[in-house]
């Protein structure tokens, strides 16, 4: 016998002296109503329950929602999921009809929401750029390319004719220099011989 049992003794019925009755049938409505009753916390019986409330119907998520909570139904997570969006999807690279580029391909029959392909396929902006103001080579480590300028900003950037003379040292300052770049060097080498 496990430790969580415990041991219920057999009691027998008592039988009665008089004849045998046949057992009760009981009815079969009243043995669901009985079960009913017993599993349910509402002691309201089924022919007393009141109507279902009105309810619309949401063509976006497919639901009836009752119409007491129809707007916060429009603000929930699952309608908002669930609906259709009909305003397009904002582009991240915005061209406008103050663009060259942009005039040019509409002349020629282009729609923006097309890919720049004669079919319509194909990219759908152009190249990203960004503007070099450094002097470094082929292979440099370069950040993500994105379009950093504009053209106030191409036409503004100061090129080398703008930029502040540096002053070139003369003879005399080139040889100071070297002669205290010699001594120092040359304590250096006697400071690490000792």
């Amino acid at each position: 016998m496990s430790y969580y049992s415990k041991h219920i003794p057999f009691v027998p019925t008592q039988q009665s002296q008089s004849s045998p009755q046949p057992p009760h049938q009981p009815d079969t409505h009243s043995v669901a109503d009985f079960y009913s009753a017993l599993l349910s916390t509402n002691t309201v019986s089924q022919s007393q329950h009141p109507p279902p409330p009105p309810t619309i119907w949401c063509p976006a998520c497919e639901l009836h929602v009752p119409v007491s909570s129809y707007e916060r139904h429009l603000r929930g997570t699952t309608h908002l999921v669930s609906k259709t969006s009909e305003a397009p999807i904002p582009d991240v690279l915005t061209l406008n009809e103050a663009n060259r580029g942009f005039q040019m391909l509409r002349a020629q029959g282009w729609e923006y929401d097309q890919g720049l392909g004669a079919d319509g396929q194909g990219r759908r902006h152009p190249i990203s750029t960004r503007l070099k103001n450094d002097r470094l080579g082929l292979g440099a480590k370069r950040n993500k390319r994105v379009v950093t300028h504009s053209h106030y900003e191409i036409v503004n950037t100061p090129t080398r004719s703008t930029l502040p003379e540096v002053k070139k040292p003369n003879r005399r300052e080139i040889v100071a220099r070297e002669k205290r770049d010699r001594e120092e060097r040359l304590a250096m080498i006697a400071y690490m011989n000792r």
